[in-house]
């Protein structure tokens, strides 16, 4: 169920806005919408002088400086601020992000060369090394001049053009060695005499060929020198590198916590600067329209009346019929029930006003699951393993599916004691018997079947009884039509299939028919012309709800046969060790069946086939203006 909403107007001069928008960041339970929006009332959009343009500039200039810092000290952003947190004013987080900054910048530099460095360098040492055996004797003579080249492979056959060149250019005193660099580079080194350099390097130039080029400070070095130097300033890096990295992390210890803390408060005033694009003003007044909860009417009016005094009017609207059909929706329901809340709202939001399912599905979809699963080895050990992840959780969507999951294991439990299985047949070792009846017993094959349709009908017709409600509720001819006929149609099929199979009076076989054909004329009725066509096709399509449910039975019996075929397995093979490796690697594939299977077909069952009977959704989820934290009122003015 939703709580009820109040629709709240709040007048005011124009000085007043930014203090009464950030009493309602700090109340966090009004819902803001576009104020022109509301066709009752005459207003145009609120006018912003420049002094609040850039203030706002200001405010997001400094949280981009923020977010940066935050991802450059590798800081992990938390759910919340600690309770009780402050922060300082506006020009003081503005002074120590200004002092931080080049900091971080000059050490994250630092790190980023010594990184670009060291590959660099070990890029350079690898080819030089490859190289080394085949050096031309002329390459450590003091007056030669060494060119090193690099090209793909596939375009090795331009190292030897290149070297013909060269030969022809130094009248044959060049010298050249090839050789492969990893999978897809080939290298040349030409050493010329140092008179040919500048010829040489204009035609490397004009060719346009990758050059292999020493950093200046190697490039004077013999071949045997240079790889000595690149190796001993390879090995010195690494301290290097973690010496600036030590210190990036005691700036992340020493500043994280205020830095979480500036991105919060500064979200918090773009948050407050951006609600001034939905006011509305009336010359010198502004106008904010939204809504509240009804138990929170009272606290907000007091609340802004203490923080503007007479400069602000809050006044509560009624609110037209078609008005509540738009009000923003706050789910209240019990703790054990608001898990299921994330799986109502991935198929719709529940509209405002209309019923919320999510009870509903707290009630059947653990119920659909233990009948799946219906074993306690494996509804113990889904229990066990969803508790220890679920400790591990933030709260959110993985969070409440965990709790979902629970909720089966517990059924799955009991209805392993009604099945009397324990990792199959195992709990007839010790004296475990079915309740209700054996799923492995062919002869409770049809009993298994009908409880699953039984269990399907009886869901099907709430669900209708449900959706004739709402239509009437609703004054929906329409809907109160075509629920009305399904609902005749459904109890007439039950009625049928009662009679012909000897389970109900022969008598009933005419009220039968006369019902279905009332709820075919009902259900035509809602669908229009079309209906003379569709309605039958749909009465057809109740024999598919109802015979879905089927699957409530068909992945039970899945699970319990590879339960069993786990243990036959384990039996048959030679050795214990064995058979107990295998048993535990097919009973494994079916608790992860076990969680998975079931979970989606017990959605299915009321995305597809439950809801589709009452629930629409399409509601407007509640959002309120909320602020992380409390507002600092600097030098006791508003800024």
């Amino acid at each position: 169920m939703s709580r009820e909403m109040a629709r709240v107007q709040i007048i005011g001069l124009k000085p007043a806005l930014l203090p009464v928008i950030r009493a309602l960041g700090e109340l966090g339970c009004v819902h803001l919408d576009r104020a022109i929006d509301a066709p009752e009332l005459l207003l145009q959009p609120l006018s912003v002088d420049a002094a609040l343009i850039r203030a706002q500039e200001e405010i997001s200039r400094h949280f981009a400086q923020v977010k940066g810092l935050i991802e450059m000290l590798g800081i992990a952003r938390r759910a919340a601020p600690p309770v009780g947190a402050t922060v300082e004013p506006l020009d003081v987080i503005y002074a120590r992000i200004a002092e931080l900054v080049p900091q971080v910048r000059a050490l994250k530099a630092q790190q980023d060369a010594l990184r670009a460095e060291r590959e660099l360098l070990a890029r350079f040492e690898d080819t030089m090394r490859q190289l080394l055996p085949v050096f031309p004797p002329m390459a450590r003579q003091p007056d030669s001049v060494s060119f090193g080249l690099l090209v793909s492979r596939s375009h090795a056959d331009v190292l030897t053009l290149i070297a013909s060149e060269v030969g022809r250019i130094t009248q044959g005193r060049a010298e050249t060695a090839t050789a492969a660099v990893g999978e897809a580079l080939c290298a040349m080194l030409i050493v010329v005499p140092r008179t040919y350099a500048d010829p040489v390097n204009a035609l490397l130039d004009r060719e346009d060929v990758s050059r292999l080029r020493l950093p200046r400070e190697f490039s004077t070095d013999s071949p045997d020198a240079a790889i000595a130097a690149l190796r001993r300033q390879l090995n010195a890096l690494p301290g290097r590198l973690a010496q600036v990295e030590q210190d990036l992390a005691a700036l992340a210890r020493r500043w994280e916590d205020r830095l979480l803390l500036w991105s919060d408060r500064l979200q918090d005033e773009l948050d407050a600067y951006e609600v001034i694009a939905l006011a509305g003003e009336t010359g010198m007044t502004f106008v904010l329209l939204g809504w509240t909860p009804e138990d929170e009417f009272e606290r907000v009016q007091c609340a802004l009346y203490e923080r503007a005094g007479d400069a602000v009017e809050v006044i509560r609207l009624p609110v037209a019929p078609e008005e509540r059909r738009h009000a923003p929706v706050l789910l209240a329901n019990p703790a054990p029930v608001r898990p299921f809340e994330a799986l109502v709202r991935l198929y719709g939001l529940p509209a405002y006003d209309a019923l919320d399912p999510s009870r509903l599905m707290a009630l059947f979809m653990p119920v659909f699951f233990g009948m799946m699963l219906g074993d306690i080895g494996y509804g113990a050990l889904l229990l066990g393993l969803v508790i220890l992840v679920r400790r591990r959780l933030k709260p959110g969507m993985m969070r409440s599916l965990t709790t979902v999951l629970a909720y089966g294991a517990g059924w799955a439990m009991i209805f392993g004691v009604l099945f009397g299985e324990l990792f199959g047949r195992l709990g007839e070792s010790f004296g475990l018997h079915a309740i209700l009846f054996d799923r492995t017993n062919e002869d409770h094959l049809l009993d298994l079947l009908a409880l699953s349709v039984g269990v399907g009908g009886m869901h099907l017709v709430l669900g209708l009884l449900l959706g004739l409600w709402e239509g009437a509720r609703q004054r929906s001819r329409h809907h109160v039509l075509e629920r009305g006929g399904r609902l005749l149609g459904l109890s007439a099929l039950f009625l049928l299939v009662g009679a012909l199979v000897e389970v109900l009076p022969d008598g009933l076989i005419t009220p039968a028919v006369a019902l279905l054909v009332v709820g075919t004329v009902l259900l035509g009725a809602s669908l229009g012309r079309i209906g003379v066509l569709m309605a039958p096709i749909e009465m057809i399509g109740l024999v598919g709800n109802v015979l879905s449910y089927l699957r409530i039975a068909a992945i039970g019996l899945s699970s319990v046969y590879l339960a069993l075929v786990a243990g036959e397995i384990a039996g048959a093979v030679g050795s214990v060790v064995v058979g107990v490796i295998i048993a535990a690697l097919l009973h494994a594939l079916n608790l992860v069946l076990g969680a998975f299977s079931p979970t989606i077909q017990s959605l299915r069952l009321h995305y597809v086939e439950f809801f589709r009977n009452f629930y629409e959704g399409g509601g407007r989820l509640y959002q309120p203006l909320a602020f992380r934290l409390p507002y600092v009122h600097e030098q006791g003015k508003e800024v």
